[in-house]
């Protein structure tokens, strides 16, 4: 069974109508942002998220507070 390695990216082409500033995104295109991007939809498409909202996060860091605090 092939695995889904996520959304394939391609940069835009020069002749794209949104590139009226191309450098304004070109840090997107980096070898070492994409291999970031890569590295996220596998752990998406691996189940690797989490559902968390700032609500939770911070609830979590109060607990986490509580219990480090003399």
């Amino acid at each position: 069974m092939q695995q889904n390695q996520g959304p394939q990216r391609t940069a835009p082409s020069a002749d794209a109508e949104d590139t009226k500033d191309p450098d304004d995104q070109s840090w997107f295109w980096t070898p070492s942002w994409q291999a970031g991007e890569e590295e996220a939809d596998r752990d998406i498409a691996e189940g690797r998220v989490s559902d968390l909202t700032p609500e939770d996060i911070q609830a979590r860091i109060r607990t986490l507070d509580a219990h480090t605090r003399p």
